[in-house]
Order: structure tokens, then sequence, then C-alpha cells
């Protein structure tokens, strides 16, 4: 019986991560995320999907989409400190950015001060970033291997990653391989993290518009206002 029943919640499991991760058949995931503003095409047009992403790339990308500068204290912001790293220099082009991350702890050095801009970055790292970019409350133990549990491989994810990975899948921000893989140590392609921003976009509430009052509506508001506000207190 205990074996049915968990079978049953493995089922569950997969099929609700299937939906939540669904990609809308009319939604281009490469160009929404262009479109947005956080990843761009090469001059050619072209998007390189299968293109493998760097530690530099990774850290810009993150910080347009989960405004990570914002969470800089603003000791920080005000006083322009910085973190020294080794192999980073002002003149990076995207040394501000990798100091975001770096500071807001949506990314680490390596032993010696070094970010390693230009080392490729994996699946289970890059799924991890963005799980940390992202925020949120981390899952325990016991939450994090049932989720994990649904991947074929799932004894081959880090053990520092795990919490983070289950994050993102749970939201269905993970791009499976077809035997239903996570695959934590392949590169992490350009094509992996515009997909998985694209979901990210997709679940995020509509933004209001902003109130647009005519010319001819602000002598009415104003005088609203200055009935509202102006009128002599009675008692």
């Amino acid at each position: 019986m205990g074996q049915f029943r968990e079978a049953v919640v493995l089922t569950l499991m997969l099929a609700s991560v299937a939906v939540v991760g669904q990609v809308h058949p009319l939604i281009n995931p490469v160009q929404q995320v262009v479109d947005a503003g956080l990843m761009s095409r090469s001059a050619d047009g072209s998007f390189r999907a299968e293109e493998t992403i760097t530690r530099a790339e990774l850290a810009t990308i993150l910080v347009r989409a989960f405004d990570v500068e914002q969470r800089r204290g603003w000791h920080v912001q005000s006083s322009w400190q910085t973190t020294a790293i080794q192999d980073v220099s002002p003149l990076h082009w995207a040394y501000l950015k990798i100091q975001s991350v770096i500071q807001t702890g949506v990314m680490t050095t390596y032993a010696g001060d070094r970010f390693m801009p230009d080392q490729t970055v994996t699946r289970a790292e890059g799924f991890a970033a963005i799980a940390q970019a992202y925020g949120g409350k981390t899952p325990t133990p016991e939450r994090t291997n049932a989720i994990l549990k649904a991947y074929s491989d799932s004894d081959s994810i880090p053990a520092w990653a795990r919490p983070s990975i289950a994050v993102v899948a749970s939201k269905g921000w993970v791009n499976v391989k077809h035997d239903f893989r996570i695959a934590p140590e392949e590169p992490l392609t350009r094509g992996d993290i515009a997909r998985a921003l694209s979901v990210y976009l997709n679940q995020q509430p509509p933004t209001r518009p902003p109130l647009n009052r005519t010319s001819a509506e602000m002598p009415k508001l104003e005088s609203i206002l200055q009935s509202v506000y102006c009128h002599p207190i009675i008692g």
C-alpha cells in the first residue's frame, strides 16, 4: 500500500511540474526574453540557443531579470564600496553586474577572490544561481528530496545545489531532458536560460497600467482635492 501511495504522489508531482512549466504554444521564449531586454540576438539576428553561457554573461542576465541591483544595501550604493575580485578589473564589461551578484550572494567567488568570468556555467550552477536571484524560501531537506525524487538523475545533483534546484524545478523553470533528467553537470545553454526566464515572465502578475488623466479632468480632480484638504474642521 505504501509503495502504491508513493507511486501516486510521484505521478501527481510529475504532472503538476509539467503543467506549471509549460510554455504557451503562441509564445516564443527566445523572442519574449529578447523583447523584455533580458537577452539579445547577434548582429545577424541569430540567438545561438545552443551556445553555452559564461559566468559573466549569467551575472548580467540575472541582474537584468531579477533586479538584483536593488538588493544591494544603501550603504554599498551610496559609498560605492566594491568587493575585491582578482580576475575582474573595473574596466571589464560586466564589472558592475558581477559586483551586484557577489554582494547579494546570488553568485560567489572562488578561492583567491577569483570570479572566473569566462568559465562556462553548468546547469547545476546556472539553475542554482537563478534560484538565488529569484529569492524566496529555501525548502526543507524533506521537501527538497521529495521534489527532486521525480527526476531520474536526482542522485547526481550536487548537495550544495539541491535546495536551489528544487526551487526552480518546482516552478517549472528547468527544461528537463527527454528522459526526465536535469543533467546538472552538462553546460547551461542560452536556450536553457531563455526558456527558464520565459516561464518566469509568464508566471508574473500583469502590471497595472498607469492612471491616465486627461487635461479636461485635471481641474475637476484639483477641485475635489482642494475641498477635501482645505475644508475647515468642524467641532
